[in-house]
């Protein structure tokens, strides 16, 4: 109770070691993605260079990256 009744709360409350874990790892690969795509993303405006090279069909952290 002490953590919501805060200033400012946390908007996702992680409770266990599994849920920080799996919630981290899940972030960090949605990072991985929108990195790796970063080129593509922001080639949708105008004033950005156009066509952008994809990424590798190979997704970052997979056994190709090691």
């Amino acid at each position: 109770m002490r953590a919501v009744k805060r200033d400012h709360p946390p908007t996702h409350l992680l409770l266990g070691v599994n849920a920080v874990e799996m919630a981290l790892g899940y972030s960090r690969r949605q990072l991985a993605e929108a990195s790796a795509w970063e080129k593509v993303s922001r080639s949708a405006d105008y004033a950005e260079p156009y066509p952008a090279e994809f990424p590798p069909d190979e997704p970052p952290g997979t056994a190709k990256d090691r």
